[in-house]
């Protein structure tokens, strides 16, 4: 038996926010994935940075099993009209996360038409937004 096993250094490409109120998603897409401090992006016209995304999850367990927990977290400047931003992403629908290795993962509820929308928790103060989303599921997140 080979116990060698070959294995890559996987790291977040992009993210993409799919928002519940409307059709819109919100594309990070970073020419070098995440693998700078900042990264500049683009939302309605505007440049700003995000600095460095992360994603983990955790189970934690329950008389009915383990429950797993996997939670996505980045922040960025506050800019002028930026609660347009918040206003728009407050509820989503799914978040899709590539990675460097062309793999997909799709954080999202079972059924949304069935459960209520993914909220994100936003913390604002006069510099900064954190962006931070944890979702409670029976099974961790699949990579496809």
């Amino acid at each position: 038996m080979n116990y060698l096993r070959k294995s890559k250094n996987r790291f977040v490409s992009k993210v993409e926010l799919v928002s519940a109120l409307d059709e819109g998603s919100f594309l990070i897409n970073p020419p070098d994935g995440f693998t700078e401090e900042n990264i500049p992006v683009e939302y309605n016209g505007l440049y700003f940075t995000i600095t460095s995304i992360s994603l983990a999850q955790k189970s934690k367990p329950s008389n009915a099993g383990s429950v797993w927990t996997p939670e996505l977290d980045f922040s960025f400047p506050y800019w002028k009209g930026c609660e347009d931003f918040i206003e728009r992403f407050k509820y989503l629908s799914e978040i899709k996360i590539t990675l460097n290795t062309g793999e997909i993962s799709r954080l999202n509820k079972n059924d949304i038409s069935l459960n209520k929308p993914i909220e994100p928790t936003i913390q604002t103060n006069v510099r900064t937004i954190n962006f931070n989303v944890a979702i409670n599921q029976i099974l961790p997140f699949k990579i496809w």
